[in-house]
């Protein structure tokens, strides 16, 4: 039943993936249409990184998917492969700003997307190091990727190029 409900998982993912890129651009092409771009510095890297963490999670989405589709027949792998895939879409969710959850975790953390994140992840490390007594490639290369996001992001966000292309998208 896994198998066969597999096919239609994949292309809820193809739909999951295209709708939050089309969202991200609809909500720059309404932020344009207010005349909020471009606004001061710190404005356009708050925007900046909303669009950012939008479209680096929407990618490791869609590439942890297409993974864990390849590496199906191996369980162990193609389970925590869809963990990566799932943990990847929850840091707009996470985030401050208007959003309930976010807000009520930026009250104990600064950055509860990246606390909560990689707190599940270090919950899967342990689980390989309890259970299989070992640590998994694809658990190193998976967290390792979605670490570097949050390494990133506040890098990117600042950068004046990366500002004009999302200028650019809106």
């Amino acid at each position: 039943l896994h198998r066969k409900l597999g096919i239609a998982g994949t292309v809820l993912a193809a739909a999951v993936f295209l709708s939050g890129l089309l969202v991200t651009l609809n909500w720059l092409d309404r932020l344009a249409a207010t005349n909020v771009l471009p606004a001061d510095t710190t404005v356009m890297a708050g925007i900046s990184g909303i669009v950012l963490h939008n479209f680096i999670s929407m990618l490791s989405f869609a590439a942890f998917v297409m993974l864990a589709v390849y590496w199906r027949r191996n369980g162990a792998d193609h389970k925590r492969l869809m963990f990566f895939a799932s943990v990847s879409m929850l840091g707009p969710a996470l985030s401050g700003g208007d959003r309930p959850i976010g807000e009520l975790l930026v009250q104990f953390v600064p950055r509860p997307d990246a606390a909560v994140i990689l707190s599940l992840i270090g919950v899967l490390v342990a689980y390989d190091l309890l259970v299989d007594r070992r640590l998994r490639k694809v658990t190193i290369w998976g967290g390792a990727a979605v670490a570097t996001k949050y390494v990133l992001l506040p890098i990117l966000t600042t950068n004046e190029s990366v500002q004009a292309a999302v200028i650019w998208l809106a």
